[in-house]
Parts: structure tokens; sequence; C-alpha cells
């Protein structure tokens, strides 16, 4: 009888006290995973871009006009609204990311315990929170993060009702939403809408037609309502150019699809945990499809859905950037899923034996949360501040330094110019974005280039320039430049934590001479030789670019 519990048991409507009980166990676990990550400065630098990017809607900018970043725009909403809630407080943010990763876990829980039981729910949702938390970039607040709630629950959502005009209407609204934080998951998208307007999914083709419009309905008020903003203040180019071109231009500058599928599968090996999860899926995937044709009309319906958004997803991932490991915060969900649907399927000893190993590589896997408790472990009895890190300590240094609240230019740890108060001297925020010419020339024109958006920073004649030892992004005559901009124009003035922070010279700017040939390919054709003064050939440079004003 103990056995049952993991049989195939449909269920009906939740029962709402227990269900809320167990998404406070989720939330518990997940914060009792991510608790020691709210503290670091910097777990993740595209983090820190995002949250200046929310800061910049808060103070009444639209994005990508005054800042700008390669993520659609609900990404930057997102973070606007958890600065707002919790405050400009890095902890909020990291809280958010939590709140997230429960959400999306208990929407889970929901979807499993839908088609089979609670008992398979729970595995999944554990699987899940375990899975997102222990990937790299993981205990982070991402924009993956950000755009799980949504695209679950539109994955809930259709598994557990009938799929009226309503229902698809609402699980459009939610895909849309959810790829307007993250682009990539358009493949979703496509594909649901395709499936919906299949006949053999919808019974008949203008059932289909039916659904589908319903479905494209939801979806087109979402985006047009982010939309109406940039026509109203007359800016449709720029959300054309940043939301649309820019991101196919950094689809289309990366790695191929069968190099992202190895770097991925390399990423999904590297936590024991999350590399038996990713077998388990792959065994889950087989055995629902050896066991087709004996499943209920409601539990296929249910896993055709689970399997198009697994692969969908696994497309995006493959398909619409680099193999960075945070990508697959997207694909743990459904992963975990079909790891639970194997798993309630075997046999009892097998599936004691699999529950023990993933008992075990889960202790394995946690070992660095383990470091990371040690650490405020550490400063909780040295009475240290629990927030640490080199960006509190340069924002500090900043701060007592630069009473005049001069410019400053951050080519690492950006996250310091929110603590400051501050922007970048440049519209692009994360710092890696200025060497990445496929997105200068699809946002602001083909003349662009690194040299020239370089010229621009330093034509404001910032006080400070912070670089790390090894500005890796920054190749050939862009780091030829900086290298002697910083020499001629700068003195060190201070190193934290392998940051070097450079100071202005008190004396006025020295000429530098540009290696031979570079004037002539960076600079535009009405500079001035450049043997005279630079600061007037960079500031020749400011006015072009995006139409809006500058920042600061």
């Amino acid at each position: 009888m103990k056995e049952e519990v993991w049989a195939s048991r449909p269920g009906g409507a939740p029962s709402w006290p227990k269900e809320l009980g167990v998404l406070g166990l989720l939330l518990l676990f997940a914060l009792m995973l991510r608790l020691p990550f709210f503290f670091p400065a910097v777990v993740s630098w595209d983090e820190s871009t995002y949250v200046l990017m929310g800061q910049s809607i808060l103070d009444g900018h639209l994005p990508y006009l005054q800042q700008w970043e390669n993520q659609p725009p609900l990404a930057f909403v997102f973070y606007a609204g958890v600065i707002a809630v919790f405050g400009k407080d890095l902890v909020g943010v990291r809280l958010a990311g939590t709140l997230c990763v429960a959400a999306a876990a208990f929407l889970v829980y929901l979807t499993a315990a839908r088609l089979w039981n609670r008992r398979a729910g729970m595995l999944a949702a554990a699987l899940c929170v375990a899975a997102v938390s222990l990937l790299r970039g993981g205990q982070a607040t991402m924009t993956e993060h950000a755009a799980l709630p949504a695209l679950v629950g539109a994955l809930c959502l259709l598994v557990h009702r009938e799929p009226s005009a309503g229902t698809l209407f609402a699980a459009g609204a939610l895909m849309a939403a959810a790829a307007l934080v993250r682009l990539d998951l358009a493949y979703v998208v496509v594909l649901l809408g395709l499936y919906l307007l299949a006949p053999s999914a919808a019974g008949s083709p203008i059932k289909a037609v039916e659904r589908a419009a319903a479905y494209a309905a939801g979806g087109i008020l979402v985006a047009g309502i982010l939309w109406l903003p940039y026509m109203l203040a007359g800016e449709r180019e720029i959300w054309w150019r940043s939301v649309i071109t820019a991101n196919l231009s950094y689809a289309g500058s990366q790695h191929s699809a069968l190099r992202n599928l190895i770097a991925q599968t390399r990423h999904a090996s590297g936590v024991w945990l999350n590399a038996l999860l990713w077998l388990g899926a792959l065994g889950g995937a087989v055995v629902t499809w050896r066991r087709w044709k004996s499943l209920g009309a409601a539990e296929r319906r249910g896993l055709s859905l689970l399997i198009l958004f697994a692969a969908g997803t696994g497309l995006a991932i493959i398909k619409s950037g680099p193999g960075y490991e945070h990508y697959l915060i997207q694909l743990a969900p459904f992963a975990a899923l079909l790891a639970a649907s194997l798993v309630r399927q075997l046999p009892p000893y097998p599936r004691r034996s699999a529950l023990l190993l993933a008992g075990l590589l889960a202790v394995v896997s946690m070992r660095p949360i383990l470091a990371e408790y040690r650490t405020m472990a550490a400063r909780v009895r040295a009475r240290q501040p629990l927030r640490h890190g080199a960006a509190y300590e340069i924002a500090a240094y900043l701060r007592r330094e630069n009473t005049a609240g001069r410019p400053v230019f951050l080519l690492s740890d950006h996250i310091a110019y929110w603590f400051l108060g501050t922007y970048p001297p440049t519209r692009f925020v994360h710092p890696s974005n200025l060497a990445k010419e496929y997105l200068l020339r699809a946002v602001i024109g083909e003349d662009d280039s690194t040299e020239l958006e370089l010229q621009k920073v330093f034509g404001k004649s910032p006080e400070f320039v912070v670089t790390d030892q090894h500005i890796w992004y920054l190749r050939g005559r862009a780091r030829t430049l900086l290298q002697g901009i910083l020499a001629e124009e700068y003195v060190p003035a201070a190193e934290i934590e392998g940051r070097k922070i450079y100071r202005k010279k008190a004396a006025g700017p020295i000429a530098y001479l540009a290696p031979a040939g570079f004037a002539k390919s960076a600079a535009s054709p009405s500079m001035k030789p450049a043997s005279s003064s630079p600061r007037t050939q960079w500031r020749s440079q400011t006015e072009s670019g995006f139409k809006s004003r500058a920042p600061g």
C-alpha cells in the first residue's frame, strides 16, 4: 500500500490550505540554499546591469533612452518594481530572486500534482529549487529567475484548465510576459502557438484558429502595453532597434548551435545533483515515449505540453546566444518534472535507490553553499558587516575622495554606480557591451565602434577610472587606446581587492598620440590630427549616437 502514493492519480482542484503549506516549505528551502548569497556585492555582473536599468526607470527614464542593455523592457520593469518594493539594497534584489524560485517551484508542484500526485510534485519542486540554486549564476537574481513564474505559470494553467478562450488568452499573456523578460523564450511562444493551431490538438481547423487567436490576443496585449510608452514618446525606432535588431544581432554573432549544445552539456554535468537531474529528465522523456499509448488522455495532453515547453526552451538556449551556464535556469523546472515522472514509474527498490543517490549527491553539491555560510559566520564572529565585496569598498572610497561628484568610469564592479547614486558615463551599462561592436552598430549605427564609445566616455573627463587586473573584453586598438589614456592622463590612486583605481592628473590633459593608423580608422573625418588636444577630438564624438539626452 505504501507504494501507491507514487501511482498516477491526476488530481482535481488543489486543497489550498495544504498547498499554501507546501509553498511555505518551498520558500524556506529556497531561502536556506540562497541566503548566504544575499550579501556579496557581485554574484553576477549581469545582475548589476539589470539593477541599474531598473533604477533608471524609477528615476523617470524609459529603458534604452538614458541607459541601454540588450534585454527586453519587461526585465527592467521587474527590477524597478523590486527596488520600489524592497528599497535600494541588494539584499532585497536577492530576496526577490528567491521568491521567483519558490513561486516557480510551487507551480512545478501544482503541475506535477495535477498530472500525477502530490508526492511527485514535492520531488519535482525540490529538484527545481536545488537545480536553479546550484547553477553558476543561479544564486543572483537574473532575468531567467524573473521569467520563470510566467513561463511555468503558463504550463501550469494549460495543464489545469481546459483550453477555453479565456485560458488561452491568459496563457498568451503569460508567455508574452516571459518572452519580454527573456527574448529567447520567443521560441517557446511560437512552438506553443503552432501546437494550438494543429487541428489534431483542437479537434477542427476552425477551433484551432479560434484557440490560436485567443492565445495571440493575450500576447499582443502585453507587448502593446510595453510598446505604447515608446510610441507616445516618439521613440518607436529605439524600441525596435533595442528589442528586436540588437537581440537578433547578439544571437547571430555567437557560437553555433552545436558548439552551444556541447558547452551546455558540459555545464549540465558540472554539479553532481544537476547531472543526475538532466539524466533523469532524459530518462523520463524516453519512458514517457515508450508508454505513450497506455497513458490516459489528460496525462497525454499534459505531457505533450511539458515536452513542448522543454524542447522549446532547450532550443532557445542553444540557438539564441553563447553557452552561459545560467541559461539552463530556464530549463530546470521542466527537467525537474520529467525527472520526477521517471522516479514515480520506477519499481520500489530502484526508486528508493535513486532517491538515496539524489540525497547523497545533493549533500556533495552543497559545498559552495556551505562555504558561503562559513563566510557569513566568520564575519559575524569578527563583527564585520555581512555585506561585503570590492564594489562596496570601491563605492566607499569614491564617496570619500570624489566629493565634487565628478563622473567616474567603472570597467569592473559597476554595481558601485548604484551604491553611489550615479550612472555610467555611457549609455551602455554593461561594461563588456562597449566591446561588442555588433551591438553598437545595431543600436547606434554602422559607423560606431568601441574606440568611438571610449572617446565619448573620456570626453566627459571622468575623475576616476576603475579597472580589473585584466580587462579581458577589450582587445586590439580599444585596449591600446584605454591603456594610453590611463598612462598619459591618470595616475594610480588605490588598489582594492585587485581592482585598480586611477585618478585624473591635476594638470591639464596631455596629448595622447594614437597608434599609427588609429586616428584614421577610429576617428571621424572631422577630427583633428592625433597630435592635437585629445579632449577636442573626444568631444567631437559625444553628440553622435542616440537622439535622446546623454546621461548625467
